[in-house]
């Protein structure tokens, strides 16, 4: 289930984040702020009652949506969880007006890659 980010989400957030940027990731420390942001959409994925994955959606303008932040806890990796959530906010941005959904990785980070690769078609029929 995709559902919006919940102060009470936190603790899960920042065991989804320990590894990242040798525990230096930034989004623990901005994540709650984001909820006070009328232009941003955080969203967890959770199943079974416990949440793997979680990222934002941005409204950089009134066309344009900005994808940020998309983490998965290391045990759930591999699973679509990133598939799904990018496809959920493709399909928010789309409800918001928006006509182009934005994101940007670091040029060697393949799993984005591929994931950009199998969403390719769905976000072209639904903008």
């Amino acid at each position: 289930m995709i559902r919006e980010y919940k102060l009470e989400d936190h603790p899960f957030i920042e065991e989804i984040c320990r590894d990242i940027w040798d525990g230096n990731d930034y989004l623990p420390n901005i994540i709650d702020s984001l909820l006070e942001n009328k232009n941003c959409f955080p969203v967890v994925l959770e199943k079974d009652g416990r949440i793997q994955s979680v990222a934002n959606l941005r409204l950089y303008s009134d066309k344009i949506a900005w994808s940020e932040a998309m983490r998965t806890h290391p045990n759930f990796r591999g699973l679509g969880n990133a598939r799904m959530i990018t496809e959920y906010q493709i399909s928010v941005a789309k409800e918001l007006g928006c006509e182009e959904v934005w994101l940007s990785t670091s040029a060697d980070n393949i799993a984005t890659k591929k994931l950009l690769q199998r969403i390719g078609e769905f976000a072209e029929n639904i903008m």
